[in-house]
């Protein structure tokens, strides 16, 4: 449970509290899987053909790209629409790849596109995972017999076992690029983006008061993010991917979430901070607009009930 958990808050955490996880991960194998590596640089455009049923991409593959394609044969598709996102890379992807290629204990291969591959964290974080051989791929793959990892969870919700497993691999091979402590960390958000502080003159002064540092992780490279939350043992931030790091910090390490008030459903970040034994703080916050989801709002925070939550933070 949160740290800070009121009775009148249980609708919050309901979901998360109840899940359970539905067993050890399993392996699933389709007949067949026509697989666009590059089409609108997504992983949306997938088509799995089995024999129980049929799920249609709803884009259309070019008749050119069906001529040209890769044959794949007995390998795995770790990737989907969501892989390029930070938190589902972290949570979901990698921890598959891991699984896979250490249960399998000799080298597997992992088919990506270039354009991914580029990607700072993905490239980096894939170059500390044992027993991989990358394998660029920029077109329609026809995979046969292919294989699937499925960890028996759904997003959002974690088996313990596979992330303490990874992360207690990668994370001391992160190249450190700094000793610096702090006191905390807040993770920033520029007024143009989404989930936003609106009043951040006042809350600035806040953390300013207890000497919090305000980052903006978009301005830094993967090594520099993980050097600053490896530097503090207390992390802040609205509902956003920029929490996922708490994943490279020291068990027990605080993590204060601040969420709308009025959601229930997004309880990932809660999950994850169980799963790693980290406290976790959370305040609830009016946003701009009810009517649209909490990944398009701004949120509204009560400095003086920030503040009496950090003083605990301190106290503790």
């Amino acid at each position: 449970m949160p740290v800070n958990f009121k009775n009148e808050d249980i609708s919050i955490f309901k979901k998360a509290i109840d899940y359970k996880i539905a067993g050890n991960s399993i392996e699933k194998n389709a007949y067949f899987v026509l697989y666009n590596f590059n089409l609108f640089k997504t992983y949306n455009k997938i088509d799995f053909f089995t024999k129980n049923k049929m799920q249609v991409s709803t884009g259309k593959i070019k008749l050119l790209e069906i001529v040209r394609l890769k044959i794949i044969f007995n390998e795995y598709i770790f990737f989907n629409h969501w892989s390029l996102n930070y938190f589902h890379w972290f949570t979901e992807v990698l921890p598959k790849i891991y699984h896979v290629s250490t249960a399998a204990k000799k080298v597997i291969s992992v088919y990506i596109p270039n354009w991914l591959y580029k990607v700072d964290f993905i490239c980096k974080s894939l170059s500390l995972l044992p027993n991989i051989k990358i394998c660029i791929c920029n077109k329609t793959a026809l995979f046969l017999n292919a294989k699937i990892c499925d960890l028996q969870v759904s997003s959002g919700n974690y088996n313990d076992i596979f992330i303490k497993q990874l992360f207690d691999s990668i994370t001391p091979k992160i190249k450190k690029l700094s000793d610096t402590k702090y006191k905390g960390i807040f993770i920033y958000r520029k007024p143009e983006e989404k989930r936003s502080v609106t009043n951040y003159e006042a809350f600035s002064a806040v953390l300013n008061k207890y000497d919090i540092l305000s980052v903006d992780f978009s301005r830094y490279s993967w090594e520099e993010q993980i050097s600053y939350v490896t530097g503090t043992n207390l992390l802040i931030g609205i509902h956003g991917a920029g929490l996922t790091n708490m994943l490279f910090m020291k068990e027990n390490s605080n993590v204060l979430e601040l969420r709308r008030k009025d959601d229930g459903h997004n309880n990932c970040y809660f999950s994850l901070a169980t799963t790693l034994k980290h406290k976790y703080w959370y305040q609830l916050c009016d946003v701009d607009d009810y009517s649209i989801d909490t990944q398009k709002n701004n949120f509204h925070i009560d400095v003086f009930h920030f503040e009496k939550i950090l003083v605990e933070i301190f106290k503790k």
